[in-house]
């Protein structure tokens, strides 16, 4: 589920969440906010506060957390540990994720900033 406070309504992604994972969240200058997450499948996922989402397919590391940044632009960009431990960016202005071929330690979260 996804919540705004500021509606004070939820509604349902219909996509689990992988046990043990955490969301993160960021504010969109624009209003509203966009979510990230692992789903049950271990891909990422990202849900916006307007209801729409995306499955990007891209495989994230169990056990970590994803990174989640609005765009000046519009948008938004997220961090990631990819199941093969590197570090992945996805962009949604793009659509596509990028491997920065960055290895990471196994169970580290990366962030991202503007």
């Amino acid at each position: 589920w996804v919540y705004s406070s500021a509606t004070e309504t939820g509604f349902n992604t219909n996509e689990g969440m992988l046990t043990g994972a955490n969301p993160s969240i960021t504010a969109l200058p624009s209003g509203g906010y966009d979510a990230a997450f692992q789903n049950n499948n271990s891909d990422l996922s990202i849900w916006a506060s307007s209801g729409s989402g995306v499955n990007t397919v891209l495989g994230v590391e169990k056990g970590t957390t994803p990174g989640i940044a609005a765009a000046s632009g519009g948008g938004y960009e997220v961090s990631f540990q990819a199941n093969t431990g590197t570090l992945w960016l996805y962009s949604s202005l793009t659509g596509q994720g990028t491997n920065t071929n960055l290895e990471m330690d196994k169970g580290t979260n990366p962030t991202i900033t503007e």
